[in-house]
């Protein structure tokens, strides 16, 4: 099949400290624990369930996958709509697939692989 990448990712790839030193510098981290969203916050809840909202507004089904990448002490999540040839996405700006809702509607025939940031 077919395989798209439809954004460009920001990462540094050849200064592979680099993502956890801003990682570090934004956040103010000075300990190991592991930068994750804490998924009882009623605040996360709320925000997930809007999304979800606007998922079903446009007759999208998603399944989300997490992936921990202990090097970075981050936890991502990946948003996987559809079926058929895929399409890897990775958001821009805020880093997440669900402003592109309506986008993802036309593309109902592929698999939309979201790398939410």
């Amino acid at each position: 099949g077919s395989f798209a990448v439809l954004a460009v990712v920001h990462w540094v790839v050849a200064n592979p400290t680099l993502p956890r030193l801003l990682i570090d510098l934004f956040f103010g981290k000075k300990d190991d624990s592991p930068l994750t969203l804490d998924e009882s916050d009623p605040e996360i809840v709320d925000a997930q369930n809007a999304e979800q909202e606007l998922y079903d507004h446009y007759g999208l089904q998603v399944k989300h996958h997490y992936i921990f990448l202990p090097d970075h002490r981050i936890k991502v999540r990946v948003s996987e709509f559809g079926s058929g040839d895929p399409i890897v996405l990775v958001p821009g700006n805020t880093g997440d697939v669900f402003p592109l809702a309506a986008l993802l509607a036309e593309f109902k025939d592929k698999r939309i692989i979201a790398i939410n940031r």
